[in-house]
C-alpha cells in the first residue's frame, strides 16, 4: 500500500477519469490523515485513524472528518463520551467527553471529531454547541 493523503487521493482518481490510472491501480493507495492525531488517549488516536480521512486545522482545534458507518457508540461512552440527547435527533448523534476535551457528532453517516487544545477551548466549543443546537 501506498500512503496518500485525501487531496493527493483526489487527484490520482481525477486521472483514473482521465484514464491515465487503472482500477488496480487505484487499490495500491490508502488514505492518511496530513495532520496524524496526537492526542494523550490511545483510543482518540486509534478512533480518529480508523474513521477518518481529512482534518481542518482551526483555533484552538482540530476537526477531524471522516465515516461512522462501523463506529461503535458504545465504544464512545466505555471510553469517557457521554451522549447528549439534546443534541441528537432521528439524524445526528452527538457525544462529549470533558475528559478527551472532545465532540463527536455523526450524522447521517458522516463522522466529525473535534479536538481541542484546552478546557478553556473545549468549553468554549460545548457554549457554541449549545447555542447552535438550540436554534437548530
Amino acid at each position: 500500500m501506498k500512503n496518500v493523503t485525501l487531496n493527493e487521493y483526489k487527484e490520482i482518481v481525477s486521472e483514473y477519469w482521465k484514464g491515465n490510472v487503472t482500477s488496480q491501480e487505484l487499490d495500491q493507495y490508502e488514505i492518511v490523515l496530513e495532520i496524524p492525531p496526537t492526542h494523550e488517549s490511545e483510543f482518540i488516536n486509534n478512533l480518529v485513524t480508523r474513521f477518518c480521512d481529512d482534518q481542518r486545522q482551526e483555533e484552538n482545534r482540530i476537526l477531524y472528518m471522516g465515516q461512522s458507518r462501523f463506529l461503535n457508540r458504545n465504544e464512545l461512552v466505555e471510553n469517557g463520551f457521554s451522549y447528549v440527547s439534546e443534541w441528537s435527533d432521528g439524524y445526528r448523534e452527538v457525544f462529549i467527553s470533558e475528559q478527551h476535551n472532545a465532540i463527536v457528532t455523526t450524522c447521517e453517516g458522516d463522522l466529525s471529531v473535534s479536538l481541542t487544545d484546552s478546557n478553556e477551548a473545549y468549553k468554549n466549543e460545548i457554549d457554541r454547541c449549545t447555542e447552535f443546537y438550540n436554534e437548530y
